[in-house]
């Protein structure tokens, strides 16, 4: 049987230009793809900006790359002691040391003196009789005063109990080494907040530097090779904050930057290499989490920084509130006990509670994770002008994902905005949004691959969440998908707006089946499909299995069905609002709806 539907030939505008046009990104502006052609979005100045990052929009220490940006880094690993963030093209030390036993600190009069070594007899802090050790420094010195330290290695566990300066000569000449104290190396309590470190490398055989405090500035330091956290804050005994600046977190056990409710900013910073417990477990390079014993949200900012090497998780968010701004996750490894994860950014709501968390991500890129680039899990997420790639499956051959939403129905749906950004060379599906909402504006999506097995290699999928009723909702403005296998755009129950999307050469999977442009499945489902141009389908351009397509100003070109329809579970429908046109290299066909006995493709299996 074939159910014919009547279409209007008639001609899309055509594109314009305006490629010079850097679109505002401060979400304020919801764009509209009208008249400019699919694939690109109509700015606020009647200009038209086509999908993926603006020229001009790439964050400072990133360069553009076709339609995204990657990161200015050096081509290979720095070495131990030396760093490079973003925008930085050669490795270099963390601080420069200077000649003498201070080097170029600028000290003041107050200032109480430390070296290793000194003579205990007559030590008073001056420069000729420096303190032997740097407690006795800190216990000399006023609120607010240096403690000034020359080379060595000082093997002490330090805590801090006042507002101090501690400045080392250079990290890579002042170690402090602190012992199998739990509480960690370094140690500012709650009555410290102001407190300054800088110039020092902190190892351990516990924590590195555990800050307790507010204001707490972090300053040029190397944490390197400790047997627990790195840099750790915790909100337990009144307020605590740090801004960790110039600082290189190297090679630390369980996690690099750990903030438990409490507030943390991480600026132009490495944190890399973290290794997992003896257990085989974390490894994580950020983590901020709620702390339910006070009901404190944590916080972190991570600005101008590259967290690369460690596991599990490049930034780990439970529970609390993140932003991160012109900054490079990469390389990111499975746990080395279970070989699961290896996420690049991870959002989940607290355990047992119902705190969610949230991101604010502009200007990032996440490259080379493993089995998602971007996981939010019953939490909301805006990201705007990041490009996410290479995201690879793990050791059972799963997963692979750019960006994955995860709802539940027991602690909620997850939403995300997504802007101006590039999902490229992931595998199975570049973005699923499982009982989530999806708003997806200006994005490209691109040269997905299936995994060893023939499932997918879609571009974007919203279903309900495996087991339950929960559907998705889509809406996609201004965006391109391209070179995907199986299904372009899925939309399984649900609602979809789809406007000013290209979608083409969507092939079949790996075993032949499918290959469909834009696909809707289910008993209650629908979407409508404006201003779209699908082309180049194995397939169908468009099919329908039960679901209420509206079509509207679109061109279907060169797909192997134009417009596919089948009753299942229910009579699909297709209405025409007009302005839509079917053919191929320039001659025109009749746009009809065909039912023809094709099968749905598969849900996405959700973990």
């Amino acid at each position: 049987m074939v159910r014919r539907i009547p279409f209007a030939l008639v001609a899309l505008l055509p594109g314009c230009g305006g490629e010079d046009t850097v679109p505002p990104l401060t979400g304020e502006h919801t764009p509209d793809a009208g008249g400019c052609g699919p694939g690109t979005i109509t700015l606020d100045d009647g200009t038209c900006q086509p999908a993926g990052t603006p020229p001009g929009g790439c964050a400072a220490g990133f360069s553009p790359a076709d339609v995204g940006c990657i990161p200015i880094l050096p081509p290979g690993p720095c070495t131990e002691g030396t760093m490079a963030v973003p925008g930085e093209t050669r490795c270099r030390e963390i601080m420069p040391c200077g000649a003498g036993d201070f080097g170029d600190l600028e000290l003041e009069p107050d200032t109480q003196h430390v070296r290793t070594g000194a003579s205990v007899t007559g030590a008073d802090g001056s420069a000729a009789n420096p303190w032997p050790t740097i407690q006795q420094g800190l216990s000399a010195a006023g609120d607010g005063h240096i403690v000034a330290v020359a080379a060595g290695t000082y093997a002490e566990d330090l805590v801090i109990d006042k507002p101090v300066r501690l400045w080392g000569k250079c990290p890579s000449e002042v170690i402090v080494r602190g012992s199998s104290a739990p509480e960690g190396a370094i140690v500012i309590e709650n009555a410290a907040g102001g407190t300054e470190l800088r110039g020092l490398s902190v190892r351990g055989n516990s924590r590195g530097v555990v800050v307790l405090g507010p204001d707490v500035v972090l300053d040029r330091l190397w944490v390197r090779d400790t047997l627990s956290q790195g840099v750790a804050a915790q909100n337990g005994f009144g307020s605590a904050s740090f801004t960790l600046r110039g600082s290189l977190v190297d090679g630390v056990t369980d996690v690099g930057v750990f903030a438990l409710g409490a507030e943390v900013t991480v600026e132009a910073s490495v944190v890399r290499g973290t290794r997992p417990t003896v257990s085989g477990e974390y490894g994580r390079g950020i983590d901020v989490e709620y702390l339910p014993a006070t009901s404190t949200r944590g916080r972190v900012t991570v600005r101008g920084s590259l967290v690369e090497q460690c596991r599990e998780f490049g930034i780990f968010v439970s529970g609390a509130d993140a932003v991160v701004e012109a900054t490079a996750v990469r390389d990111i490894q499975p746990a080395q006990a279970s070989d699961k994860f290896g996420i690049g950014v991870n959002l989940k709501p607290a355990d047992g509670t119902a705190e969610r968390s949230s991101l604010q991500m502009t200007g990032a890129t996440i490259e080379r994770c493993v089995e998602d680039g971007i996981l939010v899990a019953s939490s909301d997420a805006t990201v705007e002008t990041a490009s996410v790639r290479d995201v690879v499956q793990n050791a059972a051959g799963k997963l692979g994902r750019g960006v994955e939403l995860a709802g539940d129905p027991e602690r909620g749906r997850s939403s995300l905005t997504l802007r101006w950004s590039l999902i490229e060379r992931a595998v199975e599906i570049a973005l699923l949004s499982a009982a989530s909402d999806a708003v997806i504006e200006g994005t490209v999506i691109r040269d997905v691959t299936p995994g060893p097995t023939p499932l997918a290699g879609r571009g974007v999928t919203a279903q309900p969440l495996q087991g339950t009723n929960s559907f998705s909702s889509l809406t996609m403005r201004g965006s391109v998908v391209e070179r995907t296998s199986d299904v372009g755009v899925y939309l399984i129950g649900g609602t979809g707006t789809v406007e000013g999307v290209l979608v083409r050469d969507t092939k079949p999977a790996s075993d032949g089946s499918y290959g469909d442009g834009i696909s809707v499945l289910g008993l209650d489902v629908s979407m409508k499909i404006s201003e779209c141009r699908i082309e180049n389908s194995a397939r169908a351009g468009i099919s329908s299995f039960g679901g209420r397509v509206e079509l509207e100003d679109s061109t279907l070109e060169c797909n192997g069905i134009h417009l596919a329809g089948e009753n299942l579970p229910v009579p699909f429908s297709f209405t025409d609002i007009g302005g839509n046109t079917c053919g191929c290299a320039g001659v025109e066909a009749s746009c009809q709806a065909a039912t023809s006995g094709l099968e749905p493709p598969e849900a996405i299996p959700t973990e």
